[in-house]
């Protein structure tokens, strides 16, 4: 976030140009105050809300328990219909939640601007992460073809599933049935891809060196040192010693940078093992 505020405030516009508020929890109602209030806002400034997509979660959505109801009927999505609103996603995280409550509120806002832009610093088409479809799904839902609107659709479509349950019985040699909610992709029908989602989405896609872009501050990244239990590091030392995955037709799923697997693997496990 403050990066942000420091590209908006001097680094890319001049400055007094925008005002830039902090509108993630617990001020989040600022966007709700901001939008709602009816007052005329000053038009020779560009308006900048840094948000959550939990922050929109929490004033789209109603409360119940530990979750929360999406009401995309809600008064704050009616008072931004018509307004000069864009919203820019930071990757494609809010659309591919799937089902989650997070984003079908991120959806919600975005069907009411009048522009959204997602954009992302990481390949967007990673086939078996799916990813993709987050990103048609927040800018040009509408390329989508109707079976595959929502994510199983999409997966069931343009993926070679495995559903893990079903392999599992199937070598116990008992029957299960094929349910494509818990299957995951081994591969990508990318022709399909390329044709129907691709290249409907090319004329509104744009990729940009870092040179071409402003000059924005890096990025900072907070780290936490701990030591790990030995469990812990045993099972962290075994995942990176793995470099491989071999799928039951003997085929080996190798990424090609080995370093990058292991930094990814330390990235996605540490502190998140298991006990």
């Amino acid at each position: 976030a403050p990066d942000w505020f420091d590209a908006f405030t001097h680094i890319a516009f001049p400055p007094g140009l925008c005002d830039v508020y902090d509108a993630r929890p617990p001020d989040q109602l600022i966007i709700e105050d901001f939008l709602t209030s009816g007052v005329r806002q000053d038009s020779s400034k560009l308006h900048v809300l840094v948000a959550s997509y939990g922050s929109m979660r929490s004033l789209i959505g109603e409360r119940t328990q530990s979750r929360y109801t999406v009401d995309i009927s809600s008064e704050l999505l009616t008072c931004i219909r018509g307004r000069r609103v864009a919203v820019i996603y930071d990757e494609s995280q809010a659309a591919a939640l799937q089902s989650s409550q997070q984003g079908i509120a991120c959806r919600g806002l975005a069907d009411v601007c009048r522009g959204v832009i997602s954009m992302t610093a990481t390949p967007i088409g990673s086939p078996l992460a799916m990813r993709l479809w987050g990103m048609t799904q927040i800018v040009r839902p509408d390329v989508l073809r109707h079976d595959a609107r929502d994510f199983i659709g999409f997966k069931t479509r343009y993926g070679q599933l495995v559903d893990p349950v079903q392999q599992q019985a199937q070598r116990a040699g008992r029957d299960a049935r094929f349910v494509p909610a818990r299957a995951y992709p081994v591969a990508i029908h990318q022709d399909r891809i390329d044709a129907e989602v691709l290249a409907p989405m090319a004329p509104f896609s744009a990729r940009r060196t870092k040179e071409e872009c402003l000059d924005l501050p890096p990025k900072v990244r907070l780290r936490r040192a701990f030591r790990a239990p030995p469990e812990v590091q045993r099972l962290l030392d075994q995942l990176i010693e793995e470099d491989r995955a071999v799928l039951s037709d003997g085929r080996a799923v190798v990424v090609d940078n080995a370093l990058e697997e292991r930094l990814r693997t330390l990235e996605l496990a540490s502190g998140w093992l298991a006990e």
